[in-house]
Formats: structure tokens, sequence, C-alpha cells
């Protein structure tokens, strides 16, 4: 009697810890650029911005400081200052865009193609584009 007690209380915890807080935000500190289709691109500086998506409005939250594209990838961008994020009730994309070129890509986040346990990254692809987004959960 007294293992399957703790084994019911066990399975009571680990369903307590699954539960989906849709309070809790992220703090985005870093953008982290994996692109696979920039090798046809002319020479130029990239930098990318964090977008609130609303309806057809797209909203700046924050834009990262310019990486040249001869160098090497993965490059890790920095954030000015962290953006607080609910990835549960807002909807968010990150664009990639060129100072020559302009837009060249973007990456909507949706929440539900993650299954989280707290990670400290999330990486989102779209077209050879992958962009990692790194931060901390509160």
């Amino acid at each position: 009697m007294k293992y399957f007690l703790k084994f019911g209380i066990l399975i009571a915890l680990t369903f307590c810890a699954c539960k989906k807080n849709k309070d809790i935000n992220f703090t985005l500190n870093t953008l982290t650029l994996k692109a696979d289709n920039l090798i046809n691109l002319p020479k130029q500086n990239l930098y990318l911005k964090l977008l609130l998506v609303t309806g057809n409005a797209k909203t700046a939250l924050t834009t990262t400081g310019i990486y040249p594209s001869v160098y090497t990838l993965p490059a890790v961008f920095a954030i000015d200052k962290p953006v607080v994020m609910n990835f549960y009730k807002n909807n968010y994309a990150v664009a990639l865009y060129g100072d020559s070129t302009g837009f060249i890509g973007s990456n909507a986040i949706n929440i539900n193609n993650y299954k989280i346990l707290y990670p400290l990254e999330m990486d989102t692809e779209n077209n050879g584009l992958g962009i990692v987004l790194g931060g901390t959960w509160r």
C-alpha cells in the first residue's frame, strides 16, 4: 500500500509539473542566425528584427546589430535590451534583413510546435532560414 501511495503522489506531481502556465514569459537575450540560403545573395550587412504580429500588422520590438554576410554562420546577435515575450498570448516572428536587399525571409514563432520543458533556446526554421531564440523563462 505504501508503494501505491508513493506512486500516486509521483503521478500527481508529474501532471502538475506538465501543466501549461499561460502567464509564463520568455525573456529574449540573443538571436542566432543559422541560414543555408544566403549563398546567392550579394555581400551585405545582415540584421534581424523581432516582430509582434497582430492580424495583418507587424510591429518591430527590437532590431539587432549588423553582421557581414561574408563571415561564417552561425552568427549570434545580441539584443540591446532584453525583450519579454508571452508566446501563449501573442504571435511573434523573426525577420532577416540585408542593408542592400531589404527583407530576406522570416520565421513565425508558433508555441504549439514546441514541447516546453524550460529550455534556454528555441529553434525556428523556414525554407533553410534557421533562427535560434536564446533567453530564459520566468
